[in-house]
Protein backbone atom coordinates (compact mmCIF):
# COMPACT_ATOMS: atom_id res chain seq x y z
CA UNK A 1 0.00 0.00 0.00
CA UNK A 2 1.38 3.37 -0.92
CA UNK A 3 1.95 6.07 1.09
CA UNK A 4 -0.44 8.02 -0.94
CA UNK A 5 -3.63 5.96 -1.72
CA UNK A 6 -3.19 5.30 2.24
CA UNK A 7 -3.70 8.86 2.80
CA UNK A 8 -6.57 8.92 0.90
CA UNK A 9 -8.35 6.48 2.28
CA UNK A 10 -7.98 7.99 5.99
CA UNK A 11 -8.59 10.71 4.33
CA UNK A 12 -12.09 9.27 3.10
CA UNK A 13 -13.04 7.55 6.31
CA UNK A 14 -12.47 10.77 7.94
CA UNK A 15 -14.44 12.82 5.78
CA UNK A 16 -17.11 11.46 7.88
CA UNK A 17 -16.52 13.00 11.16
CA UNK A 18 -18.00 16.48 10.64
CA UNK A 19 -16.12 18.13 13.87
CA UNK A 20 -12.49 16.89 13.93
CA UNK A 21 -11.09 17.83 17.33
CA UNK A 22 -10.01 14.81 19.09
CA UNK A 23 -10.25 16.90 22.43
CA UNK A 24 -14.15 17.47 22.09
CA UNK A 25 -14.72 13.79 21.19
CA UNK A 26 -15.24 12.74 24.60
CA UNK A 27 -17.48 15.27 25.11
CA UNK A 28 -19.30 14.90 22.54
CA UNK A 29 -19.80 11.29 23.72
CA UNK A 30 -20.87 12.06 26.97
CA UNK A 31 -23.46 14.40 25.89
CA UNK A 32 -24.79 11.99 22.86
CA UNK A 33 -24.84 9.64 25.83
CA UNK A 34 -27.54 11.58 28.25
CA UNK A 35 -29.47 12.20 25.35
CA UNK A 36 -31.87 9.19 24.00
CA UNK A 37 -30.66 6.35 21.92
CA UNK A 38 -30.99 7.38 18.30
CA UNK A 39 -28.69 10.66 19.24
CA UNK A 40 -25.66 8.42 20.55
CA UNK A 41 -26.17 6.25 17.83
CA UNK A 42 -25.46 8.86 15.49
CA UNK A 43 -22.30 10.57 17.08
CA UNK A 44 -20.78 7.10 17.61
CA UNK A 45 -20.83 6.28 14.07
CA UNK A 46 -20.06 9.31 13.17
CA UNK A 47 -17.29 8.96 15.36
CA UNK A 48 -16.31 5.41 14.27
CA UNK A 49 -13.47 6.17 12.05
CA UNK A 50 -11.53 8.24 14.68
CA UNK A 51 -12.09 5.26 16.54
CA UNK A 52 -10.99 3.02 14.39
CA UNK A 53 -7.79 5.02 13.47
CA UNK A 54 -6.93 5.73 16.97
CA UNK A 55 -7.09 2.60 18.15
CA UNK A 56 -4.74 1.28 14.95
CA UNK A 57 -2.15 4.11 16.44
CA UNK A 58 -2.22 2.25 19.76
CA UNK A 59 -1.92 -0.85 18.65
CA UNK A 60 0.99 0.01 16.98
CA UNK A 61 2.39 1.58 19.83
CA UNK A 62 2.02 -1.11 21.67
CA UNK A 63 3.42 -3.80 19.05
CA UNK A 64 6.48 -1.46 18.66
CA UNK A 65 7.30 -1.47 22.92
CA UNK A 66 6.37 -5.10 22.82
CA UNK A 67 8.70 -6.01 20.08
CA UNK A 68 11.67 -3.46 21.97
CA UNK A 69 14.35 -6.08 23.80
CA UNK A 70 15.94 -4.22 26.74
CA UNK A 71 19.64 -5.61 26.97
CA UNK A 72 20.81 -7.24 30.27
CA UNK A 73 19.75 -9.83 32.22
CA UNK A 74 15.52 -10.16 32.78
CA UNK A 75 14.79 -8.46 35.95
CA UNK A 76 13.32 -11.13 38.92
CA UNK A 77 10.89 -10.33 41.07
CA UNK A 78 12.59 -9.71 44.83
CA UNK A 79 10.04 -11.81 46.14
CA UNK A 80 10.48 -14.81 44.06
CA UNK A 81 13.76 -15.82 45.12
CA UNK A 82 15.09 -18.50 48.14
CA UNK A 83 16.10 -15.61 49.91
CA UNK A 84 13.26 -14.01 50.28
CA UNK A 85 11.48 -17.36 50.54
CA UNK A 86 13.68 -18.52 53.28
CA UNK A 87 12.98 -15.08 55.28
CA UNK A 88 8.94 -15.46 55.35
CA UNK A 89 9.63 -19.45 56.38
CA UNK A 90 11.41 -17.96 59.09
CA UNK A 91 9.15 -14.86 59.55
CA UNK A 92 6.18 -17.47 59.89
CA UNK A 93 8.14 -19.95 62.04
CA UNK A 94 8.72 -16.36 64.43
CA UNK A 95 5.47 -15.74 64.72
CA UNK A 96 4.10 -18.94 65.32
CA UNK A 97 5.99 -20.41 67.66
CA UNK A 98 8.88 -17.75 68.87
CA UNK A 99 9.45 -14.73 70.34
CA UNK A 100 10.00 -11.22 68.49
CA UNK A 101 13.50 -11.24 70.08
CA UNK A 102 15.10 -14.11 68.65
CA UNK A 103 18.05 -13.97 66.21
CA UNK A 104 18.76 -15.05 62.73
CA UNK A 105 20.52 -18.48 64.11
CA UNK A 106 17.24 -19.11 66.37
CA UNK A 107 14.97 -18.51 63.75
CA UNK A 108 16.90 -20.89 61.68
CA UNK A 109 17.20 -23.67 64.02
CA UNK A 110 12.85 -23.66 64.48
CA UNK A 111 12.24 -23.36 60.80
CA UNK A 112 14.85 -26.37 60.29
CA UNK A 113 13.16 -28.39 62.62
CA UNK A 114 9.48 -27.39 61.20
CA UNK A 115 10.58 -28.28 57.55
CA UNK A 116 11.95 -32.12 59.37
CA UNK A 117 9.38 -32.60 61.12
CA UNK A 118 6.86 -31.46 58.30
CA UNK A 119 9.06 -34.02 56.49
CA UNK A 120 9.68 -31.89 53.09
CA UNK A 121 12.64 -34.22 50.93
CA UNK A 122 15.72 -32.87 50.89
CA UNK A 123 15.52 -31.74 46.75
CA UNK A 124 12.70 -29.14 47.91
CA UNK A 125 13.66 -28.10 51.09
CA UNK A 126 14.27 -24.60 51.69
CA UNK A 127 16.51 -25.11 54.90
CA UNK A 128 18.73 -28.29 53.36
CA UNK A 129 21.53 -30.25 54.53
CA UNK A 130 23.03 -29.87 51.96
CA UNK A 131 23.45 -25.85 52.50
CA UNK A 132 25.96 -24.65 54.53
CA UNK A 133 24.73 -23.48 57.94
CA UNK A 134 26.82 -19.76 56.95
CA UNK A 135 25.00 -19.49 53.67
CA UNK A 136 21.57 -20.40 55.24
CA UNK A 137 22.47 -17.14 57.66
CA UNK A 138 23.55 -15.28 54.69
CA UNK A 139 20.86 -15.79 52.85
CA UNK A 140 18.31 -15.08 55.69
CA UNK A 141 19.82 -11.42 56.05
CA UNK A 142 19.42 -10.95 52.38
CA UNK A 143 15.93 -11.92 52.39
CA UNK A 144 15.00 -9.38 55.69
CA UNK A 145 16.36 -6.57 53.64
CA UNK A 146 14.52 -7.40 50.29
CA UNK A 147 11.55 -7.87 52.48
CA UNK A 148 12.11 -4.73 54.97
CA UNK A 149 12.15 -6.81 58.34
CA UNK A 150 12.31 -4.45 61.36
CA UNK A 151 14.83 -5.56 64.32
CA UNK A 152 11.18 -7.52 65.74
CA UNK A 153 10.71 -9.58 63.05
CA UNK A 154 8.19 -7.37 61.72
CA UNK A 155 7.15 -6.80 57.99
CA UNK A 156 4.17 -5.46 56.64
CA UNK A 157 5.30 -7.66 53.03
CA UNK A 158 5.38 -10.71 54.87
CA UNK A 159 1.85 -10.06 56.78
CA UNK A 160 0.40 -8.68 52.63
CA UNK A 161 1.44 -12.26 51.69
CA UNK A 162 -0.03 -14.17 54.30
CA UNK A 163 -3.17 -12.40 54.43
CA UNK A 164 -3.82 -13.12 50.51
CA UNK A 165 -6.45 -15.19 49.96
Amino acid sequence: MTSDYAKKLITKALATVSNLDVGNAHERLVIAAQGDDSALASTVREMLPLLYFGLLALDKQLSIAATKKRRGRPSKDPLSDMDSFRAFQCWHAVKRFGRPDWTNREALDLATLIENLVGIPAKEAAFSKHVTRETLEESLSRGKSKLGFSDQWACATCDEILAMP
